[in-house]
């Protein structure tokens, strides 16, 4: 069983002047994983991943350039992945704000609202919902009796550091071990 999506992800196409910055914790059949997530004002997005010492993972959204960057990383060995993604829907402000849930919970002082929904496999699935930064803060996912689920930590709603949604290359010394907390 796992989360329906591993990493947190918007819900609204393309979300631009909605900076933010946040480690991410990842947990899955009784594995804990951490990692990291970004977003710039133009809605570029980078998220780090670590499955274990030496094997980790780093994305880079680009919806300007309409590519993505992946650099995968497995003991020393990097490789970097490049393609091309399809151009999202420009989502506006006033639009994030509609949402159908009147149950909400706050995150981190940030106001979420749920949306629970059921898999095409009977999975039962919450989503906590953030509007003002036009993501998933928190997934939830239950399946016979288990749960795995993912959630947004130190949310930081500022712009980040431009040089994060530079294009990774296999020898830049990209370690997300360095940024992510235990």
């Amino acid at each position: 069983m796992r989360p329906e999506n591993t990493l947190p992800r918007t819900v609204f196409g393309l979300v631009t002047d909605r900076p933010f910055s946040a480690d991410v914790e990842l947990r899955m059949d009784h594995r804990y994983f951490r990692g990291f997530m970004a977003r710039d004002r133009y809605g570029r997005q980078r998220s780090e991943m670590i499955f274990a010492p030496g094997v980790s993972s780093v994305t880079v959204e680009d919806p300007v350039r309409h590519r993505q960057y992946v650099l995968l990383m497995n003991f020393g060995s990097r490789q970097v992945i490049e393609q091309d993604i399809p151009g999202k829907q420009q989502i506006w402000t006033e639009d994030i704000e509609q949402v159908s849930s009147s149950e909400t919970r706050l995150i981190e002082g940030i106001r979420c609202y749920r949306e629970h929904r059921t898999s095409a496999e009977g999975d039962s699935i919450t989503d906590w919902i953030c509007t003002r930064v036009g993501l998933v803060l928190e997934e939830i996912v239950a399946e016979d009796g288990a749960t795995s689920s993912w959630a947004l930590h130190n949310i930081r709603l500022e712009e980040p550091d431009p040089k994060l949604f530079e294009v990774p290359s296999a020898g830049d010394g990209t370690q997300p071990e360095q940024r992510t907390r235990p």
